[in-house]
């Protein structure tokens, strides 16, 4: 099937079309659009992305279904532990250490602490995702899709149910400094749910397409 630029009807060439995206671009007019809005339905991938994950990345059978998964791990960690080792060490031993060697307590100083101590964990949080984390993807049932985020199948979980009319593709999550908007996967239908910003592209990719493989009557949609 040949598609056409809507606007000047030019024969989309294959170079042009990016399916892990979602998007067809015209040369002609230098308009991009959405993929599936061109084809009118779901868009599946060309190539089983199961046979062949990237680097980082996995797929199984199970006995009761599939999962799918991808590894978080990031060369971010370089940078994380040794600024939060610095960051945490000098705040929390100021703020603390000093009331435990001293045997004293300060409401006023331990209260302003607080920050730093939730920072702290927050950054221990983003270390351990970029040493040992995942991402992973399951179901059982072929409506039904399980997502865990976290470390060693521990962390944040969610069930999502997926319909006919449910739609998938890239969304964003957050605001980088700066305010540029972290890519993740979007599912919006019955429930709505995003996940993933911490992927790199290949491995994001790959558990997008996956999706649209084990779930045939999604829309596939460009957010």
């Amino acid at each position: 099937m040949q598609l056409r630029c809507p606007k000047c009807n030019e024969v989309l060439g294959e170079a042009d079309i990016n399916l892990a995206d979602d998007v067809a671009f015209c040369r002609r007019c230098s308009e991009a659009y959405r993929l599936s809005e061109l084809v009118g339905g779901a868009v599946k991938p060309k190539v089983d992305p199961t046979s062949c994950p990237p680097q980082g990345c996995w797929y199984r059978e199970t006995a009761t279904g599939w999962e799918a998964g991808a590894s978080t791990r990031s060369l971010m960690a370089f940078f994380l532990i040794p600024f939060t080792a610095a960051w945490s060490g000098f705040s929390l031993t100021g703020i603390y250490g000093s009331q435990i060697v001293h045997h004293k307590f300060d409401l006023m100083t331990s209260l302003f602490g607080l920050p730093f101590l939730m920072g702290t964990i927050v950054l221990i949080g983003l270390i351990l995702m970029s040493v040992a984390g995942s991402v992973v993807l399951s179901s059982t049932d072929g409506e039904t899709l399980v997502v865990i985020q976290g470390v060693g199948g521990v962390g944040w979980r969610r069930r999502v149910r997926i319909a006919a009319g449910s739609q998938i593709g890239e969304g964003v999550w957050g605001y980088r400094n700066g305010g540029g908007a972290l890519s993740c996967i979007a599912i919006e239908g019955l429930q709505s749910i995003r996940f993933g910003s911490n992927l790199r592209y290949a491995r994001r990719a790959f558990l997008l397409q996956t999706l649209r493989l084990k779930f045939p009557l999604i829309a596939v949609v460009e957010r």
